[in-house]
């Protein structure tokens, strides 16, 4: 099962209190349907730094969800999941990660207490400053580029660059993959593979984009659902959309001091609807 985690913090300076997670998993082996949460949790930013917070607050209830309906659809739960977290600061990392492991090894342990799928964790970012030429200058490097080499990564990491569309104006700016877990032992080789393979099962393009399917709807459905979603983390009531679809508010609570709700997403919200199960 392949999932895809993105978080949505609103426009920088817009003071808005709540950030939108969206979590999608794939429903089948070959990825072009997927079933999907989407959740609004308190962004309670740090006070030394006035960051938001980047991990998923109610993982263990997504997950328990998500693998449920996978359970459902095929009558087993999947046995390996490949996870896909876009763009996580470097200082973010460790605290993501536990966080979002130990919640998901939580989730499977609550639904069978035998079952403990294998996992591979991978971060996704765009947001840097790291540009790759050709040797003959001209042009960008084909669509397929993958670089390893120490000299460009973390040599203490595991991490690569993957260059994996063509852009069509400007310089293409690759995908920097840090994969901090891996369960499934996958090589360096099948990791890039796998992720380049992903980059074509979008269907909103004909060729391949610049990261992975599952992290890519993610982050659509993620600010699809913050456009109805006001500065205090409440629905749009005079919204037209809003009055004209499904867009509710469930299950609201707090965990750990911090407010989270379940909002449940129309299939008129959700981009590319007819993948969405």
């Amino acid at each position: 099962m392949y999932v895809g985690i993105g978080l949505s913090h609103g426009v920088p300076g817009s003071g808005r209190k709540f950030s939108t997670v969206a979590v999608v998993a794939s429903a089948d082996d070959i990825p072009n349907r997927y079933f999907k949460e989407v959740y609004v949790q308190e962004r309670l930013e740090k006070e030394t730094r006035g960051q938001s917070r980047e991990y998923v607050v109610d993982m263990k209830d997504i997950m328990k969800s998500l693998i449920s309906q996978y359970d459902k659809y095929h009558g087993y739960p999947p046995k390996a999941i490949v996870i896909y977290h876009d763009a996580i600061s470097n200082s973010e990392f460790d605290n993501v990660f536990e966080q979002e492991l130990t919640a998901i090894r939580e989730a499977c342990v609550e639904l069978l207490s035998i079952y403990q799928p294998c996992l591979t964790y991978i971060v996704v970012n765009k947001r840097h400053h790291t540009r790759f030429f050709p040797t003959d200058s001209k042009g960008n490097v084909k669509a397929d580029t993958v670089v390893d080499s120490h000299e460009v990564t973390n040599p203490t990491t595991y991490d690569f660059f993957l260059n994996s569309h063509h852009a069509e104006k400007g310089t293409s700016r690759p995908a920097h993959y840090h994969v901090l877990y891996d369960d499934n032992k996958l090589k360096p080789d099948q990791v890039q593979m796998l992720s380049y393979a992903l980059c074509y099962a979008s269907a909103r393009c004909t060729r391949s984009i610049s990261i992975p399917a599952p992290v890519k709807y993610a982050d659509l459905l993620a600010f699809r659902a913050n456009l109805y979603i006001n500065r205090n983390g409440q629905i749009h009531t005079e919204s037209e959309v809003a009055e004209q679809t499904t867009l509710v508010a469930q299950t609201e609570h707090v965990k750990d001091g911090i407010m989270s709700k379940r909002i449940v997403l129309s299939s008129k919200l959700a981009p590319d609807s007819p993948f969405f199960l």
